[in-house]
């Protein structure tokens, strides 16, 4: 059940700026309502232009995050490049590799990695750094993943290895000291309009500053908004400064059918490219990709984004398409179960449900759904052998990760937003 928000607005100042803009009451109303109250911002609201974007050097870390990356490029390192399974990460780790390629670096020189949530859970693990550090790299990027993760970076740094964290979710009481830099939009010490960045978006301004840095004739940042907007819109981060000026530009891109092959052939199979609209890829782009993780093989999905073959990217995007059809039904299956036991109760304040070995990586969505539906807090859990699993959704007022870091130590690992 969504609950309505009635916002209230300043009336006379709705009509100056309505006046003043040259829109209608109606529009300036609602603009004013959300906090959008002056014609500067109104402006920038409505007419994004990238020249408007945040400097990526207003990171307090950006001077050290790209100056060790473009040496690493230069020098032709081996890179790790560790992301999150969602269509968030697998993103931000694609628009890195991507860029990687972009600046000649070959193949096997670039080892990226793309958990199953399922097999080894949420961030950075010892065993990739193991990895790394066997064949020869010095460097790890975490994408859309990372800032919790105090133990795996000290452990990279006692084996010689530099993690630049690229994240944007919930940070506890510190941030890992033992990393080389931090990049996290919560680490910008004024309002900025890079402050609501998805991981997708924090990868991106390390790419631009790095190319900065790099002074090489390469690809300008631009050309990786596309995969950027699908990363932004899919982790429902607000669209406001950098964001919206990210996403307008990217579904720009998806609508003039150019930009990176992989998602602009799942796109036309989709949707008619000249009419994609951002609902379109909250909907329809993000739940394909978010599909492959949830399944626990998020590197198909990672591969449609960085795949220059036409014939493979037609292969990846009818397995993503059969991954989403297998999303859809187990989702429907664990509905059903959850309804035919009546498992929900009505008189608590929230839902708690679990069961025999339902699919770790739909918990989400199910948790969602019932929340959707009930308005509580719901927590959703799946019991297999002797560990148990879930994925918890709330209200906006419930700071879910402030609740979990009270009690920590009852759980084996867990992360998230607030």
């Amino acid at each position: 059940m969504r609950r309505w928000k009635k916002r209230l607005s300043d009336e006379k100042l709705s009509f100056s700026i309505a006046k003043e803009c040259g829109i209608s009451y109606f529009l300036s109303k609602i603009l004013v309502g959300r906090g959008i109250n002056s014609p500067a911002k109104v402006d920038e609201f409505l007419n994004p232009k990238l020249e408007r974007a945040e400097n990526p050097f207003i990171f307090p870390d950006m001077e050290n995050a790209a100056t060790r990356f473009a040496k690493a490029i230069s020098s032709k390192e081996v890179i790790g490049i560790f992301s999150d399974a969602d269509a968030d990460g697998i993103t931000a780790a694609a628009i890195i590799s991507n860029f990687l390629r972009d600046c000649g670096l070959d193949d096997k020189d670039i080892i990226v990695r793309v958990p199953s949530r399922d097999k080894e859970g949420y961030g950075l693990t010892k065993d990739f750094i193991d990895y790394v550090k066997s064949r020869g790299g010095k460097i790890i990027i975490t994408a859309d993943c990372g800032v919790r993760n105090h133990e795996e970076i000290r452990y990279a740094k006692l084996l010689g290895i530099d993690v630049i964290v690229c994240d944007h979710h919930y940070m506890d009481y510190s941030l890992p000291q033992h990393a080389f830099s931090i990049l996290h939009p919560k680490t910008i010490s004024r309002e900025s309009s890079a402050s609501f960045l998805s991981g997708a978006g924090v990868a991106f301004e390390l790419v631009a500053a790095t190319r900065a840095k790099l002074g090489k004739d390469l690809p300008k940042p631009r050309k990786y908004l596309d995969i950027v907007s699908v990363g932004t819109i899919g982790d429902m981060v607000p669209l406001l400064g950098d964001n919206r000026i990210f996403v307008k530009f990217g579904i720009d891109m998806l609508r003039e059918g150019g930009g990176n092959l992989g998602l602009s052939s799942l796109v036309r199979k989709i949707i008619k490219s000249d009419k994609v609209s951002s609902r379109d890829i909250q909907m329809r782009i993000v739940p394909r990709i978010n599909s492959s993780g949830r399944a626990g093989k998020p590197e198909i999905s990672f591969m449609l984004l960085v795949e220059q073959n036409i014939k493979n990217i037609e292969r990846i995007s009818s397995e993503i398409e059969n991954l989403n059809s297998w999303r859809k039904e187990t989702v429907e299956s664990i509905l059903n179960d959850i309804e035919f036991l009546g498992l929900i109760d009505d008189s608590k304040f929230s839902v708690v449900v679990w069961g025999e070995d339902w699919h770790e990586g739909v918990l989400g969505l199910v948790a969602s759904r019932i929340l959707e539906k009930t308005g509580k807090p719901t927590c959703v859990i799946s019991l297999r052998k002797d560990i148990a699993r879930g994925s918890i959704r709330s209200p906006e007022f419930i700071n879910i990760m402030g609740i979990l870091d009270k009690v920590a130590h009852t759980l084996t690992k867990y992360g998230g937003h607030s």
